[in-house]
C-alpha cells in the first residue's frame, strides 16, 4: 500500500491532469441554454447547481479535501490488494485503483444516513465495507470521473427520486437492453445497483449473465 503522502500528492496530480476536461465540461454547461446539448436535461435550478460544481471542480476542491484527509486523518488509506482484486472482476485493470481513498472511520455520515458514501475519490465508510458495496461504491468514483462533481449532487436526486436504486431486476434490465438501453439511461443510484449485482452473480456462479456484462462492458470501455 502506497504512503500517505503519494496517496494525497495523487489526488492534486489528477486534478491538474484532467484540467482540459474539466474546462470542457463546465464550459458545454455555461452553453447549455443556449444549444440545448449536455448529458443531462437541466431545469434552471439544476443548471445553476450543475455550474457551481464544476467551477469548484476548476478550484480542485474534491482533490484537496481529499488530500488533506489522506494526510490528517488515521482511518484514511489506499485499497488493499485484495480489495483491488474485488474491484477488478468487475471495473477490469484500468481502472484508477491507486487513486481511491478509504475512510474507515466516517462515524457522522454513515451511522445516521448510510452504510457508505462516495465523496470524489474517497469510500467512506463506518467499521465494515462488505465486496458488494465496495463494487456499488465504487461506481460513484467512476461517476466522479466521467461528469465531475455534479454527481454528488445527481446521485442525491436519484436517491429521492421515485425510481430510487430499484432498476427492476434482471428481467426489466434485459428488456431495457433489448430496446436499446444503455448505461447512461438509469440513474447514478441504478447504475451502481446495477453494478453490485452483477458483481454478486459473479460471486455467486463465477460469471454473469449476458445482459449485466453488456452494462459492464460500457463501464470498462468509459474508464479514465
Amino acid at each position: 500500500m502506497m504512503t500517505r503522502t503519494r496517496l494525497a500528492a495523487r489526488q492534486l496530480l489528477y486534478g491538474l491532469s484532467s484540467y482540459a476536461e474539466r474546462l470542457r465540461r463546465l464550459g458545454s454547461c455555461l452553453i447549455y441554454p443556449l444549444s440545448g446539448r449536455y448529458p443531462w436535461r437541466l431545469s434552471v435550478v439544476d443548471y445553476l447547481v450543475h455550474v457551481t460544481f464544476l467551477m469548484l471542480d476548476l478550484l480542485l476542491v474534491g482533490e484537496w479535501l481529499t488530500a488533506l484527509q489522506v494526510l490528517f486523518k488515521p482511518s484514511c488509506r489506499g485499497l488493499t490488494d485484495q480489495e483491488v482484486a474485488i474491484l477488478r472482476r468487475i471495473y477490469g485493470p484500468r481502472a484508477a485503483y491507486d487513486l481511491v481513498v478509504i475512510d474507515s472511520g466516517a462515524v457522522v455520515l454513515t451511522r445516521k444516513y448510510a452504510f457508505a458514501y462516495v465523496s470524489w475519490h474517497m469510500i467512506n465508510y463506518w467499521q465494515r465495507l462488505s465486496p458488494a458495496v465496495l463494487v456499488h461504491e465504487y461506481m460513484h468514483v467512476w461517476q466522479y470521473r466521467q461528469m465531475g462533481s455534479v454527481y454528488i449532487y445527481e446521485a442525491l436526486k436519484a436517491q429521492r427520486s421515485t425510481a430510487g436504486y430499484n432498476y427492476g431486476g434482471a428481467d426489466a434490465l434485459y428488456q431495457s437492453m433489448m430496446m436499446g438501453a444503455q448505461l447512461s439511461d438509469f440513474n447514478l443510484e441504478q447504475q451502481a445497483e446495477i453494478m453490485e449485482d452483477c458483481y454478486r452473480q459473479l460471486q455467486h456462479s463465477g460469471d454473469v449473465t449476458q445482459v449485466y456484462s453488456f452494462f459492464r462492458d460500457q463501464v470498462q470501455e468509459d474508464l479514465v
